[in-house]
């Protein structure tokens, strides 16, 4: 991660939960519950803006993955400038 970076509130618990559970051998099924209003979101889906990222295989075969940016060198996902609408 690239400094400098905003500070932040560790102490902060939006009630942010997932799961995730195996479907078999290759196969497998994620969920996640983002308690938008903690975060102040004020109810109008135009306003949810962000991005979705993955970064998936062992560390010497790793591949990074994001819905809105471009492929870096170096990945860094904290660029919320980058940000854009979900819906």
């Amino acid at each position: 991660i690239h400094e400098p970076r905003k500070r932040t509130n560790a102490g902060f618990r939006s009630g942010f939960a997932h799961a995730a559970t195996r479907q078999g051998l290759t196969r497998w099924e994620a969920r996640m519950e983002v308690p938008l209003r903690a975060l102040g979101w004020g109810g109008d889906p135009s306003q949810l803006r962000g991005n979705l990222f993955a970064i998936l295989g062992a560390p010497a075969a790793r591949t990074y993955w994001s819905l809105f940016l471009d492929p870096q060198e170096i990945p860094d996902f904290h660029l919320p400038d980058k940000f854009q609408p979900l819906f």
